[in-house]
């Protein structure tokens, strides 16, 4: 079995067990929602807009209702996560099943390019040809968003969990980026980073005191709000606070 072909079966259980939910393609609803307006503020209002990896099109599809000339498109390597997508948008993006490390456009052909979570599950072998292809197909000037977890940021909230005796979470090296490889592959196809963003508040929220009373009826809620509250000041924070954020959010321009 083929590295894509289990990574697509991975998926297509996911669909099928956890259908529409926001976390079918993430850790939480909390981080999805903050996600979601992390995307909202790096695309642009028209053009041709690619999510890559969009699963069952929960943050596809909240390009939809802002006002704007968009063309949106998503692409998956799970048929049963486009079928979720494709019942959720109703004929309101082109959807295309392939692979990140071989986009079916042409060079040049798109304003912007998202991706969230999806570059961690190529092997690292083919993730420089996924940054790559990203590039390619964007038109000069182009905005390429990425949204992925690091090894330094769950290193330091591993550290926080011990604290409070809560079991670390995996540090396998195939789910995560070291942020300097990442950047460099960025640099390497001519990217220009416009900008980083942790979130250490919501991430130290989410993962290291959220498990401590999620068992408490109620708690989602509670943290959902709370998460509401403290997104703003997360944005400020993040300037001077240290990295411990999970995950880093870039914003980067085609040359």
């Amino acid at each position: 079995m083929t590295v894509e072909t289990d990574v697509r079966e991975h998926w297509d259980r996911r669909a099928l067990r956890l259908g529409q939910r926001p976390s079918a393609t993430g850790w939480g609803g909390h981080l999805r929602r903050i996600e979601a307006r992390e995307i909202l503020r790096a695309v642009p209002s028209v053009g041709r807009i690619l999510d890559v990896g969009c699963g069952n099109a929960y943050i596809l599809n909240q390009l939809v209702r802002p006002l704007g000339e968009r063309r949106l498109i998503g692409l998956d390597l799970s048929s049963e996560m486009l079928r979720l997508a494709r019942d959720r948008l109703r004929g309101s993006a082109d959807l295309v099943e392939a692979s990140a490390t071989l986009l079916p456009f042409r060079s040049s052909s798109l304003e912007c390019l998202y991706s969230i979570r999806t570059i961690i599950f190529i092997p690292k072998s083919t993730r420089d040809v996924a940054i790559g292809e990203a590039t390619r197909v964007l038109k000069s000037a182009g905005l390429l968003a990425l949204i992925e977890c690091t090894v330094e940021g769950i290193r330091n909230l591993n550290g926080l969990r011990r604290r409070l005796g809560i079991p670390d979470l995996s540090e396998n090296p195939r789910y995560f980026f070291e942020q300097e490889r990442l950047e460099a592959a960025l640099r390497k196809t001519g990217s220009h980073i416009l900008g980083r963003t942790h979130f250490p508040i919501t991430s130290i929220l989410e993962k290291v005191f959220y498990p401590k009373i999620a068992w408490i009826r109620g708690s989602a809620k509670l943290f959902s709000l709370i998460y509401r509250l403290t997104y703003p000041v997360d944005r400020i924070v993040c300037r001077h606070f240290p990295i411990i954020g999970f995950d880093v959010v870039y914003v980067a321009r085609r040359a």
